[in-house]
């Protein structure tokens, strides 16, 4: 017990509400005359006797005992037993004496009973706001008081809002939300980052507790911020995909209502779930025209007549995917968009990069195929008949278009049942009646050969009926355009045979040309005429014979001769060639005619071919006669005599 009582003690008292002072006592002195003090006012006095006895329990004071001892470290003490009064200051005055007189006088420190802790009533935590760009957070926290002993320092605990890697709240009554060991702090503010495993990061709703602790030890209760987000940063958006169902490739609409979408999962894996909004450009590329929006994740924007945007907004796909954006606008017909969009958040971020879409054109008409043609590759009457090849391929061609996002594939379907060949001069085909009509097969060109598809194969004999549909890239459709039919035949016409004689088919291959050998007409000029069997041709049907003689009568010279077979008389002449023959041997065309034989030395069905010559350059044996016969596809057959020949 110090002489004096100028420094104060402060003690909270928690067990029995004991107030102990204890001092080495005086060797000479034989008793101790105490009086303590209560808020600097003597409450009452008792008297220690050395050999343990006491006085009379003077109770005028409060304090109910007196207790005199020596404690475990060999000093003596007075230790007072009552009720304490809370926030109350003590120190006591004890005399000792000999017994006779008094030796000095020694005073103990004042004494404050502090029982209650600091206050939180109006106690609050504040941080710089919602967001924050950086760290380390200035925290400050105000309106702690104590009644008592006075507010001695401060303890802080920081939260990250993380719990085993789980974003949660903050809870202030939560210890394992908090950092494990409190930290003293001597103000009412801390710059920091966070505190042994709870530090800061980017994304994270971080806190402070705060409590205060006076000075004879009381703790208050924890307070707590509201809680401030971490945004270094807010990532780049994901890949934007648009209503087309386009995705980093140029699609079309076939409305005029254009959506994009977007996710939160950036290229940077961080996303943008922290944003508060974008920032959306609009591009036109018809026009070259854009238009930039800012918004927040529900926004309703202006209208931009130059760019072509009516009633744009931003919104939430609330299904599937809550954490999808949709942008949509009504656009014009014919225009071409696409967008770029970056996220931003309350603290002042952008993202780093802008994310592209794709174009997207609007394209509300539907495309038209202009024409469409069966072609043969072979045959007079191209793309009606057509002899084929040997695996019965027919090529097909189109052409088609579109105005708005162009044409991006064409239907095809193939037929070879119903279509329709009409045998007449030039020959018509018709594919109105055509059924059966095969799967569709799709292509881009514009070409195609064919030997069949889609369960339907070309064979010899089919009428072949080929039809086109045109698929823009907004997925509009033309209408069918069928073609005119197209004959397959590779079969060739019949020759039964040339007419073989006079006497039927066991004759010699000698006769005359004419009825009357060596026939001459009033100017002495020599008219020929040369019999072959009918022909026949199931399919195309006959369409020319090509008549040629040759002979050797010192040098080889002939004479070709083509006629239509369905004419009868001069008009049938298609062609002729003569060869090496002299200047006074000439063909006269005007006499070549065909017709049909009625001839008693020929068959009825047969055909006859007249020609008249000038001199007598063929009045010779042993020529050559050769009949070719064709049919409408190109098809031919041949038939010859090469024996003794009289003209």
């Amino acid at each position: 017990m110090a002489n004096g009582y100028d420094d104060d003690q402060f003690h909270n008292i928690t067990e029995t509400n004991q107030l102990r002072f204890q001092w080495t006592f005086n060797a000479s002195a034989t008793q101790y005359s105490v009086t303590i003090y209560e808020n600097n006012t003597p409450v009452g006095t008792t008297q220690i006797w050395l050999n343990g006895d006491t006085g009379t329990d003077n109770t005028n004071f409060g304090v109910l005992s007196v207790d005199y001892g020596i404690n475990i470290a060999g000093n003596n003490y007075v230790q007072f037993n009552g009720a304490v009064t809370p926030n109350t200051t003590y120190y006591i005055i004890a005399v000792p004496s000999d017994g006779t007189n008094d030796i000095a006088t020694e005073y103990s420190d004042i004494i404050t009973m502090d029982l209650s802790a600091p206050a939180t009533g109006g106690a609050s935590v504040s941080d710089p706001g919602t967001y924050t760009t950086t760290t380390p957070i200035l925290f400050t926290w105000a309106g702690f008081t104590d009644a008592g002993a006075g507010i001695s320092y401060y303890e802080v605990e920081s939260c990250d809002g993380m719990v085993l890697g789980v974003s949660t709240a903050c809870d202030v009554s939560i210890d394992a939300h908090w950092s494990a060991t409190p930290t003293a702090v001597a103000g009412t503010v801390v710059n920091t980052s966070g505190y042994g495993t709870e530090l800061f990061a980017d994304g994270e709703t971080v806190a402070l507790r705060v409590r205060a602790i006076d000075k004879a030890g009381n703790k208050s209760a924890w307070v707590a911020s509201d809680g401030i987000t971490v945004n270094a940063s807010v990532g780049d958006i994901g890949a934007i995909t648009d209503n087309t169902g386009g995705d980093g490739a140029r699609g079309s609409l076939e409305d005029t209502t254009v959506t994009f979408y977007w996710d939160d999962l950036g290229t940077d894996g961080t996303g943008y779930t922290e944003a508060s909004g974008f920032i959306i450009q609009v591009y036109e590329l018809t026009t070259g025209k854009s238009v930039e929006y800012q918004g927040v994740k529900t926004s309703a924007f202006a209208n931009n007549a130059a760019v072509g945007i009516t009633s744009p907004t931003l919104s939430v796909n609330a299904a599937p995917d809550p954490n999808q954006m949709v942008f949509s606008f009504t656009a014009v017909e014919g225009r071409k968009y696409y967008i770029k969009v970056k996220a931003y958040d309350d603290a002042g971020n952008e993202s780093p990069n802008w994310v592209e879409s794709s174009v997207v054109v609007v394209d509300t008409s539907n495309p038209v195929v202009s024409s469409l043609l069966d072609t043969s590759n072979s045959g007079t009457y191209t793309g009606v008949v057509t002899k084929s090849n040997a695996t019965n391929q027919v090529t097909f061609t189109w052409a088609g278009s579109d105005t708005g996002s162009d044409i991006s594939q064409y239907q095809l379907q193939i037929s070879n049942t119903g279509g329709v060949y009409n045998n007449t001069y030039p020959p018509t085909t018709s594919c109105v009646a055509a059924v059966g009509w095969s799967t569709t097969t799709t292509t881009t060109g514009t070409a195609l050969t064919t030997g069949g598809f889609g369960g339907v194969t070309i064979a010899d004999g089919n009428v072949v009926c080929f039809r086109v549909q045109a698929v823009d890239g907004a997925g509009n459709l033309s209408g069918w355009t069928t073609s005119d039919g197209i004959l397959v035949d590779k079969t060739a016409p019949v020759i039964t045979d040339m007419w073989p004689g006079v006497n039927g088919p066991g004759d010699s291959f000698k006769r005359p040309m004419l009825a009357e050998q060596g026939n001459v007409d009033a100017n002495n000029n020599r008219l020929g005429r040369i019999y072959w069997d009918d022909s026949t041709d199931a399919a195309s049907g006959i369409d020319y014979y090509e008549v040629e003689v040759t002979h050797s009568c010192g040098e080889v010279c002939y004479f070709n001769y083509k006629v239509r077979a369905d004419r009868i008389g001069a008009a049938s002449l298609l062609s002729y060639t003569q060869y090496r023959l002299s200047a006074t041997s000439i063909i006269n065309t005007a006499s070549t005619a065909l017709g049909n034989d009625t001839d008693t030395l020929a068959p009825a069905d047969g055909k006859y071919l007249n020609f008249e010559y000038t001199n007598g350059e063929f009045a010779c044996t042993y020529s050559t006669v050769i009949i070719r016969v064709y049919d409408k596809a190109g098809n031919m057959t041949q038939s010859f005599i090469s024996d003794e020949l009289n003209i």
